[in-house]
Protein backbone atom coordinates (compact mmCIF):
# COMPACT_ATOMS: atom_id res chain seq x y z
CA UNK A 1 0.00 0.00 0.00
CA UNK A 2 1.16 3.27 -0.61
CA UNK A 3 0.57 5.99 1.56
CA UNK A 4 1.64 9.66 0.90
CA UNK A 5 3.04 11.76 4.14
CA UNK A 6 0.48 14.22 4.63
CA UNK A 7 2.16 17.35 4.84
CA UNK A 8 0.82 20.19 8.04
CA UNK A 9 2.14 23.68 8.64
CA UNK A 10 2.52 22.78 12.04
CA UNK A 11 2.09 20.31 15.11
CA UNK A 12 -1.51 20.02 16.31
CA UNK A 13 -3.16 21.02 12.97
CA UNK A 14 -5.61 18.19 10.48
CA UNK A 15 -6.66 18.63 7.47
CA UNK A 16 -10.54 18.65 7.52
CA UNK A 17 -10.34 19.12 3.47
CA UNK A 18 -7.30 17.64 2.40
CA UNK A 19 -5.42 21.08 0.66
CA UNK A 20 -8.28 23.08 1.50
CA UNK A 21 -9.35 23.41 4.78
CA UNK A 22 -7.15 22.81 8.02
CA UNK A 23 -8.03 22.98 11.66
CA UNK A 24 -5.83 23.30 14.97
CA UNK A 25 -4.36 25.32 17.24
CA UNK A 26 -3.48 28.88 16.57
CA UNK A 27 -0.18 29.43 14.80
CA UNK A 28 1.09 31.42 17.97
CA UNK A 29 3.90 30.92 20.69
CA UNK A 30 6.04 32.65 23.44
CA UNK A 31 9.03 31.69 21.32
CA UNK A 32 9.02 34.50 18.42
CA UNK A 33 10.93 32.22 16.01
CA UNK A 34 8.92 29.30 16.27
CA UNK A 35 5.64 32.17 16.10
CA UNK A 36 7.57 33.29 12.75
CA UNK A 37 7.59 29.67 10.98
CA UNK A 38 4.31 28.52 12.01
CA UNK A 39 2.88 31.76 9.92
CA UNK A 40 5.60 31.61 7.17
CA UNK A 41 4.35 27.88 6.44
CA UNK A 42 0.84 28.88 6.38
CA UNK A 43 1.71 31.27 3.89
CA UNK A 44 4.25 29.17 2.16
CA UNK A 45 1.25 26.22 2.05
CA UNK A 46 -0.88 28.89 0.42
CA UNK A 47 -3.05 29.28 2.37
CA UNK A 48 -4.62 33.43 2.49
CA UNK A 49 -7.55 33.23 5.34
CA UNK A 50 -7.44 32.30 8.81
CA UNK A 51 -10.73 32.06 11.47
CA UNK A 52 -9.90 32.74 14.27
CA UNK A 53 -11.93 31.53 17.44
CA UNK A 54 -9.66 32.97 19.93
CA UNK A 55 -10.85 36.20 22.66
CA UNK A 56 -9.38 38.63 23.11
CA UNK A 57 -6.55 38.27 25.36
CA UNK A 58 -6.98 34.64 26.05
CA UNK A 59 -4.59 32.37 28.34
CA UNK A 60 -3.18 29.09 27.62
CA UNK A 61 -3.99 26.18 30.14
CA UNK A 62 -1.22 27.48 32.22
CA UNK A 63 -2.39 31.18 32.90
CA UNK A 64 0.04 32.75 30.34
CA UNK A 65 -1.64 35.39 27.77
CA UNK A 66 -1.30 33.64 24.11
CA UNK A 67 0.65 35.91 21.86
CA UNK A 68 -0.62 37.82 18.91
CA UNK A 69 1.01 36.11 16.00
CA UNK A 70 -0.84 38.88 13.18
CA UNK A 71 1.55 41.07 13.05
CA UNK A 72 3.97 38.30 11.96
CA UNK A 73 1.51 36.80 9.88
CA UNK A 74 1.06 40.43 7.69
CA UNK A 75 4.66 41.06 7.81
CA UNK A 76 5.71 38.16 6.13
CA UNK A 77 2.60 37.97 4.02
CA UNK A 78 3.72 41.74 2.78
CA UNK A 79 7.12 40.64 2.63
CA UNK A 80 6.16 37.67 -0.17
CA UNK A 81 3.46 40.09 -1.96
CA UNK A 82 0.87 38.22 -0.55
CA UNK A 83 -2.75 39.13 1.04
CA UNK A 84 -4.26 37.09 3.87
CA UNK A 85 -7.18 37.80 5.67
CA UNK A 86 -7.74 37.34 9.64
CA UNK A 87 -11.48 36.69 10.81
CA UNK A 88 -12.33 37.23 14.03
CA UNK A 89 -15.51 34.71 15.91
CA UNK A 90 -14.00 34.69 18.98
CA UNK A 91 -15.68 31.51 21.50
CA UNK A 92 -14.73 31.15 24.94
CA UNK A 93 -12.67 28.33 25.60
CA UNK A 94 -13.93 25.41 26.61
CA UNK A 95 -18.07 26.73 25.87
CA UNK A 96 -20.11 26.27 23.41
CA UNK A 97 -21.50 28.95 21.34
CA UNK A 98 -24.49 29.92 20.10
CA UNK A 99 -26.36 28.53 16.84
CA UNK A 100 -26.25 31.54 15.10
CA UNK A 101 -22.64 32.39 15.55
CA UNK A 102 -22.08 29.04 14.32
CA UNK A 103 -24.21 30.11 11.18
CA UNK A 104 -21.63 32.43 10.76
CA UNK A 105 -18.29 30.49 10.97
CA UNK A 106 -19.64 27.86 8.89
CA UNK A 107 -20.60 30.56 6.37
CA UNK A 108 -17.54 32.20 6.20
CA UNK A 109 -15.53 29.18 6.07
CA UNK A 110 -17.88 28.09 2.94
CA UNK A 111 -17.10 31.68 1.64
CA UNK A 112 -13.78 31.37 1.82
CA UNK A 113 -12.89 27.37 0.60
Amino acid sequence: MNKEKIILPFERTHWVIPGKLLAGEIPSSSKRSVRKQKVQNLINMGFDTIINLMEPNEKTFSGKLLVDYTSDLRDYAKSMERKVTVYYFPIKDLSETTKERMKEIIAQIFNDI
